[in-house]
């Protein structure tokens, strides 16, 4: 494996698919067999590894009853709001997994809704109007597969790609200006040195047509507590041992 992995110290095949292609079990003698016969098919394979075409997919492998693509978008929103409740950061780091069940050398195309690609259709077309903010979002930081054909993404924004089989993260991205999807109001009063009341009030701020699943809030206490009453409308989970109420 590291005989095909580098060549004159310099690394060109790195690709796991194509590299399982070299792992044969059975006797020595078997193995020298088995290479001597495929020697053109690895050959050719090597090539076109080298040359970049399409190592992590084999021409002829793969055939399906039903062709089917599932995508996924995970988006994690991270901010720091001060005790008055203003943003003081908050950006959105995204990602878009893709499980991919398609026959044969498939070729797939889509397009983003972010503010770049909104920009180059309109310039295309001859107009000089800015897309403005509220009509679409601004990737930062965006990161392909290496499927993605990198210089038709740079021409039109346009993901063109050939996928693996399975599934696999296809981009990444950040996001700067986002929109909480809450609001957390919180008043704390210290009554003595025994005892403390928390008031928090969560409030969402999307439209009434959205729902929000599986919320949890995490509310630390102090190391010394024995016992927390509480009125709430949620469920709550018995303090544990690090001091910390959570609310599903």
């Amino acid at each position: 494996l590291l005989d095909e992995v580098i060549d004159q110290g310099y690394p060109q095949v790195v690709s796991v698919d194509l590299l399982k292609q070299y792992i044969h079990q059975g006797s020595a003698k078997q193995v020298q067999s088995s290479n001597q016969a495929d020697s053109n098919r690895e050959t050719r394979e090597l090539t076109t590894a080298i040359t970049g075409t399409i190592p992590w997919r084999q021409e002829g492998k793969y055939m399906y009853q039903t062709n089917e693509v599932y995508l996924d978008v995970v988006e994690e929103v991270h901010a720091i709001v001060n005790q008055q409740g203003k943003e003081l950061s908050c950006y959105c780091n995204g990602k878009i997994m893709m499980k991919s069940s398609l026959s044969g050398m498939p070729i797939c195309r889509f397009g983003l809704n972010d503010k770049v690609s909104m920009q180059k259709r309109r310039e295309a077309r001859g107009s000089k109007k800015k897309v403005s903010d509220k009509s679409g979002i601004e990737l930062q930081d965006v990161t392909f597969h290496k499927a993605v054909r990198l210089t038709r993404y740079d021409q039109d924004k346009t993901i063109m790609f050939t996928p693996p089989d399975g599934e696999f993260e296809l981009m990444a991205y950040r996001i700067n200006k986002v929109a909480l999807p809450f609001s957390v109001q919180h008043e704390i009063d210290e009554r003595g040195r025994n005892r403390i009341e928390y008031n928090i009030t969560i409030k969402s701020k999307f439209e009434n047509y959205h729902q929000a699943n599986n919320v949890k809030v995490i509310i630390p206490v102090p190391s010394h507590t024995s016992s927390v009453n509480m009125k709430t409308t949620s469920f709550v989970m018995p303090l544990n041992i690090e001091h910390i109420l959570t609310f599903l």
